[in-house]
């Protein structure tokens, strides 16, 4: 929109009253009413432009303020995008990871090499998937801060609920750890706990070798014939090959309580010359791979 500047306008009105005092003569009342009236043309004018430049001002500033919101709410889209992708690649690995138990024994049917994978200095050592759900998100996102405290700016609002939803990635193995001596109890209706210990059986025997891990069960003889695939796995065998770690009875599990207190008491004692072998053999292979 064209604005008139104030300075013409004022120059205008100057002009007219000289025109309209030289053709009205030199009486003072005409002199007096064409003074009057120039002032009100004066002051009308402006407050005219006044109003015109104003709304014209508020105009641009919508048009700015438009422009502005859809170009910052496309490049939230375009980051949730990006986001998307990158908390799709990371549910993915995780998934690969640790898979179902389904895929577990297709592992241990093709004697894959990822069969017996982890090793007892891996972080997720004897940590069994049982189930699916949402763990915290290995993508880092930083949401500006408000600046004014008592009043929220949406747009900062905005950005911060993107980042507080990529905080987590969901759809992604929950772990149950085992390890340090914890003790795991799964309570429910029967058919939801026998599926589930399977469940976590299958990762075990699939995801540890049987000469870090042990399998003790301890079953009725009426539950015998439901939990007879276990006799299989080589993590219920001892060392020797000699005895298997499955009981059925009182008197059984009183004896192989005994024989793994004794077992257990053999590795307490051997664990500080496991360790000392454990920390020269480190050095020693640092320098072959140096060299």
């Amino acid at each position: 929109m064209y604005q008139v500047p104030p300075v013409l306008l004022a120059a205008v009105g100057m002009g007219i009253i000289l025109v309209v005092g030289n053709l009205g003569g030199a009486g003072n009342g005409g002199t007096l009413a064409v003074l009057l009236l120039g002032s009100l043309f004066l002051v009308g004018g402006g407050a005219g432009v006044s109003v015109l430049m104003h709304r014209s001002q508020t105009a641009g500033y919508r048009r700015n303020t438009r422009e502005r919101l859809e170009v910052y709410y496309d490049m939230l889209s375009s980051r949730r995008d990006r986001l998307v992708q990158l908390l799709e690649q990371q549910q993915h690995v995780l998934l690969d990871k640790d898979p179902d138990p389904a895929a577990c024994a297709r592992l241990a049917e093709e004697r894959a090499s990822r069969l017996w994978e982890p090793s007892p200095t891996d972080a997720d050592f004897l940590v069994l998937r049982a189930g699916l759900g949402a763990q915290s998100s290995s993508v880092n996102v930083r949401s500006p801060r408000q600046p004014d405290p008592l009043i929220a700016d949406p747009l900062v609002d905005a950005a911060t609920e993107l980042a507080a939803w990529a905080s987590s990635v969901w759809g992604v193995p929950v772990g149950v750890p085992l390890v340090d001596g914890r003790s795991t109890g799964i309570c429910g209706p029967r058919a939801a706990i026998v599926e589930t210990v399977r469940a976590l059986l299958i990762q075990l025997a699939t995801h540890h070798p049987p000469d870090e891990v042990k399998l003790v069960a301890l079953v009725p003889c009426a539950d015998l014939t439901e939990w007879n695939w276990l006799r299989w796995l080589p993590h219920v065998w001892s060392d020797d090959r000699r005895a298997r770690y499955v009981a059925t009875t009182a008197a059984e599990a009183a004896a192989l309580s005994k024989r793994l207190e004794e077992l257990l008491g053999r590795r307490r004692e051997l664990a500080p010359l496991y360790s000392n072998a454990s920390s020269q053999t480190r050095p020693a292979l640092a320098r072959r791979r140096r060299s």
